[in-house]
């Protein structure tokens, strides 16, 4: 009989401990489901946080621009500080002087002050157009002058010389009413009225003769 009651007690023991089991078998694989469920919505909301940094890509690229931008314009500023070119939008032009050399060529000096609020730079020769009372213009062209680099600050001028060749004709000439100038390296251009200078019709129009010369800006700086 005690036989009998150890074996019944043993079945009854396995078979709980195979219920037991199964439970925890079941446990296990809900928690697993759950444990999945879990990793799947961490890597979803991983997903989503990579989906957010690629959106914020194009943001972090506009930064990054807006930092070049940030860059270029201190260069720029740093540029304009010290040796920028002279744009034509920061100067001013007046006739200074004219002299006649030997009675054949007229030296017109003509002054160039920056009026801008910071240094500038200019080396080369300026761009000269003469132009003529009743229209039609000339241009000048480049002295053999070798050029030299100037920096003005704000309120300094420099100047560079026009010559043209003086009218001996016996007749009126045709008067050049103003200067349009195109400081070196610059494209636009600035206007000095009233140089005074007179110029012979050779052809019976409105046209002067081709030997008129500009030399290079840099000439007496104060």
């Amino acid at each position: 009989m005690r036989t009998h009651k150890s074996a019944a007690i043993a079945v009854v023991a396995v078979a709980a401990g195979l219920s037991l089991t199964a439970c925890n078998s079941d446990g296990s694989t809900s928690g697993s489901a759950s444990a999945s469920g879990g990793a799947s919505a961490s890597a979803t909301a991983a997903a989503g946080t990579n989906g957010g940094a690629t959106g914020g890509s194009p943001q972090a690229k506009a930064d990054g621009s807006g930092s070049d931008s940030g860059g270029g314009s201190a260069q720029a500023a740093g540029g304009s500080g010290g040796g920028s070119i002279c744009h034509a939008s920061d100067l001013s032009g007046v006739r200074a002087s004219s002299k006649t050399t030997g009675g054949a060529e007229v030296l017109t000096t003509v002054r160039l002050t920056n009026n801008g609020s910071s240094s500038c730079s200019m080396h080369g020769f300026p761009g000269v157009d003469l132009n003529f009372q009743g229209g039609g213009s000339d241009s000048a062209t480049r002295s053999d002058t070798s050029p030299v680099s100037v920096t003005l600050s704000p309120g300094q001028s420099t100047t560079f010389q026009l010559m043209t060749p003086y009218n001996n004709s016996g007749g009126t000439g045709v008067n050049v009413t103003s200067l349009t100038v195109t400081p070196p390296n610059d494209t636009h251009q600035l206007t000095v009225r009233q140089p005074q200078i007179n110029l012979a019709v050779t052809d019976g129009s409105n046209s002067s003769p081709k030997n008129i010369q500009v030399g290079p800006v840099g000439g007496n700086v104060d």
